[in-house]
């Protein structure tokens, strides 16, 4: 799932002032204290809103006023999307974010900002289907999965023991895997074995009953030839209690196979 991380803007940046650049030095240590599971999809800075304009609806009119917003108590001043498994996790790198501001600038800075949880399309039934708390908590799973990139603590808490594991005919090693260690030692060891990098991005999911349709992109590097390639790909996974019992996979084979080939 994914979550906004908002941060306020101080007097400094409403003034215009660049961040101190201790600060962006030590940015790069808080990829590496990230949770395994969590990945991070986005980042932004918005200028001070002296040369910003608010829009608002009233009276049957649109109203455009000019920056800046002096009689707004907070006003964003950046952002990051973060995929996180929970909002426990998100937490967890917001707080490790406003630490290093204090280990860097002092124990008198103050900041702070706000952690909201994204809405997804799966989340936006129509009006006749009203989706459920278990609904949520399938695509929930599946996409965890994903932001996993392969953990095998990650994998062992989502797959059964008897997964089925279906990889398309044309695909590096394809067949069928039958069980968690068999998916794990056979597929997964010898993908990473083989590639760098490799990542497979869930971009759009649908739910039917109790199956999960993701569309998305595997991306990645082969190790023997140094090619990279970006590839296309459809799963439907099917789940019974909470955990994911069978996987049926297609993809762009040409393009994997491409990066492989000398």
């Amino acid at each position: 799932m994914k979550f906004m991380l908002i941060s306020y803007a101080n007097r400094d940046w409403e003034a215009g002032l660049p961040p101190d650049p201790r600060l962006l030095a030590a940015i790069p240590r808080l990829y590496g204290n990230m949770p395994k599971a969590a990945a991070l999809v986005s980042t932004g800075g918005l200028a001070p809103s002296s040369v910003g304009a608010k829009v608002r609806v009233s009276g049957g009119k649109v109203h455009v006023t000019d920056g800046p917003f002096t009689e707004t108590k907070e006003i964003v001043g950046g952002f990051a999307i973060v995929d996180a498994s929970s909002k426990e996790e998100a937490i967890a790198i917001a707080k490790g974010f406003w630490q290093l501001h204090l280990d860097v600038l002092g124990p008198f800075y103050e900041g702070g900002g706000e952690i909201r949880q994204m809405f997804h399309q799966e989340e936006c039934a129509p009006p006749h289907k009203q989706a459920s708390v278990s609904d949520f908590a399938q695509v929930a799973v599946v996409r965890r999965l994903y932001v996993a990139r392969g953990d095998p603590d990650v994998i062992r808490q989502v797959l059964a023991p008897d997964v089925r594991w279906e990889v398309v005919e044309g695909f590096p090693y394809s067949g069928v895997y039958v069980g968690l260690d068999d998916v794990l030692r056979n597929f997964f060891g010898r993908l990473f074995q083989d590639f760098e990098g490799f990542v497979a991005i869930g971009k759009e999911f649908l739910e039917s009953g109790n199956r999960v349709i993701a569309l998305g992109n595997y991306t990645g590097r082969a190790k023997a030839t140094g090619k990279e390639f970006t590839a296309r790909f459809a799963h439907v996974w099917t789940l019974q209690g909470g955990m994911i019992v069978r996987l049926q996979q297609c993809a762009d084979t040409v393009q994997v196979t491409r990066a492989l080939a000398w």
